[in-house]
C-alpha cells in the first residue's frame, strides 16, 4: 500500500470518527455514549474494520 492510499484511508477514518463525536450526529447521545464506554479492544476493532484490516 502506498502512502497516498494510507493517508486517504486515515482521513476517511478521521472523518467518520469526528462525525461520531459530533453533537449534531449524536442527538440522543448514543454515539458519544458508546465511545465513552468502549473498551480499548472495541475502539481498535472499529479502526481495523474501517481500515479494512479485519
Amino acid at each position: 500500500m502506498d502512502s497516498g492510499a494510507v493517508t486517504a484511508r486515515l482521513e476517511t477514518l478521521l472523518s467518520k470518527w469526528k462525525a461520531m463525536c459530533s453533537p449534531a450526529e449524536a442527538d440522543d447521545g448514543n454515539a458519544v455514549e458508546r465511545l465513552q464506554v468502549a473498551t480499548a479492544d472495541q475502539v481498535l476493532e472499529f479502526i481495523d474494520n474501517e481500515l479494512g484490516l479485519s
